[in-house]
């Protein structure tokens, strides 16, 4: 859907507009292969669903919610991907196309996650900057991205995520 909707921004945005994507840092917390990254980027392929649960089942997942956390982060990896694939595109038509990754951020379900998944309680302990996010911080990172002084920013993924998937990658 978000590829769709994304096309028909494109076909209809004027010089200096800026579309931003929501992803997720769960779209940096794993790459699922070459493979997975080409199903990801025909996301408007009518068997998508049917060929990554293919992907996910080869995955070796047993769990349900082992199936549910991997296609989330894929999806999320799609979104990211959707914005760098789409950079040239816009910028023939004068726009600009990011992706905001936000980590941990103390929301009603961001909570409710942490109380119910130890591993998410894990994550906010593990931020380096030892806080959880807060709407706000993707707020302001949304405002500057869409601003004049970030008319040269383009094709990225900010993670507003107050560096966990660094830390985690260099402990």
């Amino acid at each position: 859907a978000t590829n769709a909707i994304v096309g028909a921004f494109e076909c209809v945005m004027g010089e200096g507009a800026c579309a931003v994507l929501i992803a997720s840092m769960a779209g940096h917390s794993q790459s699922p292969g070459e493979e997975v990254d080409a199903l990801l980027d025909r996301a408007d392929s009518q068997k998508l669903t049917e060929q990554v649960g293919e992907k996910l089942l080869a995955f070796g997942l047993e769990e349900d919610v082992d199936k549910a956390t991997v296609a989330y982060s894929w999806s999320k990896r799609a979104v990211i991907r959707l914005a760098e694939r789409k950079t040239a595109a816009w910028a023939r038509r004068g726009g600009r196309i990011v992706s905001i990754s936000p980590g941990t951020i103390f929301t009603p379900m961001g909570r409710t996650e942490a109380e119910s998944n130890p591993a998410v309680a894990a994550l906010v302990e593990a931020t380096p900057m030892g806080r959880w996010g807060s709407p706000n911080d993707i707020a302001a990172a949304a405002e500057f991205l869409v601003s004049e002084r970030a008319s040269f920013i383009t094709g990225i993924d900010l993670r507003v995520d107050g560096g966990v998937i660094s830390g985690l990658a260099n402990p």
